[in-house]
């Protein structure tokens, strides 16, 4: 606060909810019940904050109706997509499930990268790589052709069932200029796709009409 009041800082805080509460644990309550209490600490203790400063915030809550133009209006924005909550639930384990925007792309195969020989897990223990083991590749090498007809690198794709990774993973010389349909976030201005996940081969479509 004291920082924003000098002008130099532009950081805002964006308060979603409360765990903890004069001394009061509130993991075992209902989200709804933490959202109640937070509104009510907000207006009592922190609005002054945000009409003098504009330092802390708390977003306003959507219901269920609102939620599919709430989403459409931060992709216009430009935004990844929303967090929707179970209001009801009390674990936080599946109950805040990520809606991020997504679409298809039809790309050209130009090749496969090799998986890894080992996988590091979040505690730095290491293990040998199952698509290693498998003898499977590790992600398809996919392109676009550009506005001169000149096919670009535009992803790499790892995420794909089983299946298809055994069945690249025989001969993948002989997909090499397949077609194939992926499902990504977005594209970014330099034309990169964003967390792509493969859908299908597109057996009917032509490698020079995968353009972006």
């Amino acid at each position: 606060v004291r920082r924003q009041r000098q002008g130099d800082c532009w950081l805002r805080f964006h308060v979603f909810g409360l765990r903890y509460f004069r001394g009061h644990d509130l993991h075992a309550v209902t989200d709804q019940r933490a959202r109640d209490l937070l509104e009510w600490a907000f207006t009592s203790y922190l609005y002054h904050l945000v009409t003098e400063h504009d330092v802390v915030l708390v977003p306003r809550a959507i219901g269920t109706k609102a939620k599919r133009a709430m989403l459409l209006a931060q992709q216009e924005a430009g935004l990844e997509g929303i967090v929707l909550k179970n209001t009801l639930d009390c674990t936080r384990k599946q109950a805040w499930p990520k809606v991020k925007r997504s679409d298809t792309f039809d790309c050209v195969v130009m090749g496969v990268k090799a998986a890894k020989e080992v996988t590091v897990k979040v505690g730095g223990e290491a293990s040998p790589s199952r698509l290693h083991l498998n003898g499977w590749i590790g992600s398809l090498v996919l392109g676009q052709h550009d506005a001169s007809g000149r096919l670009v690198h535009v992803c790499d794709c790892s995420g794909m069932p089983d299946s298809t990774r055994a069945e690249v993973s025989v001969d993948p010389a002989s997909f090499t200029g397949r077609v194939c349909e992926v499902e990504g976030q977005e594209r970014t201005p330099d034309g990169q796709i964003l967390s792509p996940r493969f859908k299908g081969w597109r057996m009917d479509k032509d490698p020079f009409q995968c353009e972006f």
